[in-house]
């Protein structure tokens, strides 16, 4: 299950190369070519993850169009707030409260699955 959200951040970063700081990595075995885990993947990450983590570089209606999804299909299983299909995908949470909740903000994944990559994020949601 974790695996499948991994895919949708491959779909966030179009080729990412790990950033492992020295430590070797569990690779994240994702197939881009594998549309039906890509879009379980998405809808996981928007059900569980998108509560804390945003992707404020995407559009919703770019997952739309890399998903095959139209605009009511991206309402119903994505949007659960007033935004728009070509708003960014941002969370309500504000960084100082997340700060004081979790010690730390959650970071953006559309940032982090570029800069760190997938392997990267596959750890990191193995200790979720």
């Amino acid at each position: 299950m974790k695996r499948i959200l991994l895919v949708l951040c491959l779909l966030f970063t179009g080729g990412v190369f790990a950033a492992n700081e020295g430590y070797p990595l569990d690779k994240a075995n994702i197939d881009p070519t594998d549309s039906e885990s890509l879009r379980r993947g998405a809808t996981l990450f928007a059900n569980y993850c998108f509560n804390c983590h945003s992707a404020a570089l995407m559009r919703y209606s770019r997952i739309g169009k890399d998903l095959g999804y139209d605009e009511a299909q991206l309402e119903s299983l994505f949007i659960f707030t007033g935004a728009k299909v070509g708003d960014l995908m941002e969370i309500a949470m504000q960084p100082e409260e997340a700060k004081r909740w979790f010690g730390v903000v959650p970071p953006d994944l559309s940032v982090v699955s570029r800069s760190r990559g997938v392997d990267w994020i596959y750890l990191q949601a193995l200790g979720c």
